[in-house]
């Protein structure tokens, strides 16, 4: 044999053995390599069940039945029901409610709910938003004679030129009056309650067990959403997941909000109130916390929360 020939032979051989380690023996490294190939055809990107990968649902549209084995696209997807939406690719196994713009809080829809985006609220005319997201609606001001500087708007109250000195003093009067029966009023309360001759208060719910379940009809239409940040610094991360779960709430819901926020606990926790509270509604949500606190061994905190909404209930009305 030539010396030609034997190189060319060497050279030959050397191509035959690197092209076999590279695209490697049938098997698992095939079949790995085939679940890859799977999961790039997943329009929407993927998750994980139970070791599998299986491919999203998308924006619209919930889990009804996930995947099979090496079988990212077996997902099984169904379109979310009227009033229900998911705002991005998901593996969630139910949709979101959509929310709902609430007349008693002086609500009207601004841009409707669809499949695929929560429902926009705004403030009735004469009425105006003071927070970022609109939970609560304010009556615009009056100037009452006086010249209106910017008019009221759905974000901004109305700004009136400056009263005289004579009406600046006479305010200031009724503030003092204001703040003097204020201060009647709770040394009066702190006397009932040295003397011991007072009753529980109207806002206190009983003790008892079987109590837990009564609603309070003073804790009725207790607007909580300006006090969402309130309740997750009273009972923490822990307390605020497991009231989720107790309401219903799904754990990838729950998992959702977590992923959005990694490095924010406070978020999370202050979007999954937020989710729990959409659920209960404007109506039933202060008793339902209360109750639930109660049963969860968590006396202290809902008695201290009933007690700011209530001075935040009072203080409104005042100003009204």
């Amino acid at each position: 044999m030539s010396l030609y020939t034997a190189l060319l032979f060497l050279l030959v051989s050397e191509v035959l053995v690197t092209r076999a380690s590279r695209d490697g023996p049938p098997g698992a490294d095939g079949s790995r390599a085939g679940a890859r190939r799977k999961r790039q055809e997943c329009r929407y990107g993927d998750y994980n069940h139970k070791d599998n990968i299986c491919c999203s649902c998308p924006a619209g549209e919930y889990v009804e039945k996930h995947c099979t084995q090496n079988n990212p696209t077996s997902t099984k997807c169904l379109k979310c029901d009227e009033g229900f939406y998911t705002a991005s690719s998901n593996s969630l196994e139910s949709c979101e409610r959509c929310r709902s713009c609430n007349e008693n809080l002086l609500q009207e829809v601004e841009i409707n709910c669809t499949y695929t985006k929560n429902a926009e609220c705004k403030c009735m005319e004469g009425h105006y938003c003071a927070e970022h997201e609109c939970k609560s609606c304010l009556p615009c001001d009056k100037c009452d004679g006086r010249k209106i500087v910017q008019p009221c708007t759905n974000k901004s109250n109305t700004i009136c030129e400056r009263q005289d000195q004579r009406t600046d003093h006479s305010t200031a009067i009724a503030v003092a009056f204001a703040v003097l029966i204020i201060l009647i009023a709770l040394l009066s309360m702190a006397w009932c309650i040295w003397k011991k001759k007072c009753t529980r208060g109207p806002l206190q719910p009983p003790d008892e067990p079987d109590e837990y379940d009564k609603m309070n009809p003073l804790l009725r239409d207790i607007d909580l959403s300006p006090h969402l940040y309130t309740i997750v610094d009273e009972l923490g991360h822990k307390t605020v997941k497991e009231l989720a779960i107790r309401s219903g709430i799904a754990q990838a819901t729950i998992d959702m909000h977590v992923d959005s926020y990694p490095n924010n606990i406070r978020e999370q926790c202050y979007n999954i109130l937020k989710d729990w509270y959409e659920r209960q509604g404007l109506e039933n949500a202060c008793n339902v916390l209360n109750n639930e606190l109660r049963k969860m061994g968590q006396k202290t905190s809902a008695d201290k929360l009933i007690q700011t909404f209530s001075k935040h209930v009072n203080k409104n009305k005042e100003s009204a």
